[in-house]
């Protein structure tokens, strides 16, 4: 085998300065170990001359003799001494040497070039081995981040494309659950989207009826009084437009034959929930052409490239799964989970009524919205307990296992409200009222300047105003509304006064 030459000198600045400081070391030992010998044999020579012995007594002869034995012996194990040492020490430097070098030789081309850096190798009896094996795991945690920052990347890029395909699109949202109606008209407002709303079927079909014009619809499935299939058969019996306009099912039922079932009643496609803003957005684009198109700031879609790291953690709830479906919006998700804790409190008592007086049908309905408003706060415990109970109420209706099934949902659903009061402690009533009036006025400040532009636009925020506690039952909007949507921008501005009147007296 023929000899391979192995260099020894990996970092030169390194274990040069290492050898020089070992060799000062060892010639210093020597240099005392001689000095001592020498002075030794010294002390024996004048030793001899204070007794008086003769100089060329013997003694001295043997003195001189033994001194140059201990020269000879001392120069070659000296040299000896030295060689090993030397070479242990540039042994020592080489393992110790190879690692730090090829440690920060891969952490600068990771910070040069992230893409595919190598990996720290060690070889036997090399230094800091658990070093490397952190270095080896940062290096995997940071490609993975930058994997993942450029998915996110992508997927944005991707976003803004339907987000712009479809700003300036009016929709009529008809959704029976007030916390999935809120995260579904914050979405689509905060992404220049106009949004009317209709809590269910009955009450869509009579705002069509009405002659409002609409982009399109976006149906829940499951509701009262009129769920979505049956409202969009009777919207496509209306002829005309009403034959093409698109209605997107938004359902928590994505399994196939629910699709179809959709397809069947006249809907063009589906939006599963938990809603994702990628899907939502996509799917928008892919059916709704605006009449009004208009130029998009993405206001929601920048704040959701913005990572949120402000909340506490709530157990039982996915935190970045709900802050990704509201696109990082602290204040909106934080006022979604109050809701949610508010409003299925009392679940179990409000699925009992419904079992006992109106069947199995109507507490599936109410097990459906659970389903949909738990998944698309993060409350994944809860959704899946409340999705299994959906499906026992499908199945047989057999009461008993409906009993039992409900049981376990009102366990994790009241574990995970108890988690949400204690992180998300209620706000006192009068900084509610102050804070919601506020926000009130800020909203028809900002109507009463686009009424004075005469710019549609308003009409959009007239949305966001009906979603608010405190402007929900106010007819006097619904007026400001009609007056804008028959283009009498007059009246409008002279209907707006007095509200915003009332409301900064209330606040005073």
């Amino acid at each position: 085998m023929p000899y391979k030459r192995r260099n020894y000198l990996i970092n030169p600045g390194f274990q040069l300065r290492f050898l020089a400081y070992v060799a000062v070391s060892v010639l210093i030992c020597l240099t005392t170990l001689y000095i001592s010998n020498l002075l030794y044999f010294n002390g024996l020579t004048t030793q001899g001359q204070e007794i008086g012995l003769d100089p060329t007594h013997p003694y001295y002869e043997l003195i001189k003799e033994q001194r140059q034995l201990l020269d000879r012996t001392y120069l070659t194990v000296a040299a000896v001494m030295f060689f090993l040492i030397m070479w242990s020490g540039l042994l020592m430097s080489h393992h110790i040497a190879g690692p730090l070098y090829k440690i920060s030789r891969i952490l600068k081309q990771v910070t040069e070039d992230a893409s595919d850096p190598s990996r720290v190798h060690l070889r036997k009896r090399d230094f800091f081995e658990d070093l490397a094996v952190d270095v080896n795991s940062m290096i995997d945690t940071y490609q993975k981040e930058v994997a993942r920052k450029n998915k996110q990347t992508l997927s944005y890029l991707k976003d803004v494309s339907a987000v712009k395909a479809v700003a300036g699109a009016r929709l009529l949202v008809v959704e029976d659950n007030e916390i999935n109606l809120e995260l579904a008209v914050e979405l689509l407002t905060s992404n220049g989207i106009e949004v009317v709303t209709a809590s269910n079927g009955k009450e869509a079909v009579q705002q069509l009826s009405q002659g409002l014009p609409f982009d399109g619809i976006l149906m829940d499935g499951q509701m009262p009084e009129m769920d979505g299939y049956e409202a969009s058969r009777k919207i496509r019996s209306m002829g005309g437009n009403f034959e093409k306009i698109p209605i997107i099912a938004m359902t928590a039922n994505i399994m196939a034959a629910d699709q179809q079932k959709s397809i069947d009643a006249g809907m063009n496609d589906h939006v599963a929930k938990p809603i994702s803003v990628s899907e939502l957005f996509s799917t928008l684009a892919k059916w709704v052409v605006p009449e009004n198109a208009v130029y998009n700031p993405l206001t929601g879609l920048q704040n959701n490239m913005q990572a949120t790291d402000t909340m506490m953690e709530i157990e039982g709830i996915n935190l970045a799964q709900g802050l990704q479906r509201t696109q990082q919006d602290l204040e909106l998700y934080t006022r979604l989970l109050r809701r949610f804790a508010g409003t299925q409190r009392d679940f179990g008592r409000d699925f009992i009524l419904a079992l006992e007086n109106e069947g199995p049908a109507a507490a599936e309905r109410i097990a459906h919205s659970l389903t949909g408003v738990s998944g698309n706060i993060g409350a994944t415990g809860v959704q899946y307990q409340a999705k299994l109970l959906e499906e026992h109420c499908n199945k047989d209706g057999d009461q008993d296992a409906i009993k039992e099934q409900l049981h376990l949902v009102d366990a994790v659903l009241k574990k995970v409200i108890a988690n949400i009061d204690s992180a998300l402690p209620e706000e006192s009533k009068d900084h509610n009222d102050a804070q919601t009036l506020s926000t009130a006025l800020d909203r028809l400040g900002e109507l009463s300047i686009l009424v004075s532009q005469n710019d549609t636009t308003a009409l959009r925020v007239i949305g966001e105003l009906k979603t608010m506690t405190e402007l929900k039952e106010n007819k006097k909007l619904d007026a400001v509304e009609l007056a804008i949507r028959d283009y009498d921008f007059e009246t409008a501005a002279r209907l707006l006064e007095p509200i915003i009147e009332t409301y900064s007296s209330n606040l005073q």
